[in-house]
């Protein structure tokens, strides 16, 4: 149902997927930055994980997402 495109970004590319309700489809992402863009008012997105997800296990800044990407460790 409903209309949106995901973009993915795996730090040396950057792809947009148009997806639509009605034609199942589905995307696979494991360190990709992720985000939602142009959804239609009666879009569902569906979330599938195989463990439990804690808020402090994800990077919310682009910054250091691609700091972690590239080896940067923190020196504390």
């Amino acid at each position: 149902q409903g209309k949106y495109t995901f973009v993915v970004d795996n730090g040396k590319e950057i792809k947009k997927y148009h997806l639509q309700g009605g034609v199942p489809e589905g995307i696979f992402i494991t360190t990709e930055w992720h985000t939602m863009e142009d959804c239609s008012q009666d879009c569902i997105i569906l979330v599938i994980a195989n463990a439990y997800c804690d808020e402090n296990d994800y990077l919310r800044d682009y910054k250091k997402w691609k700091e972690w990407l590239n080896g940067y460790t923190d020196p504390l």
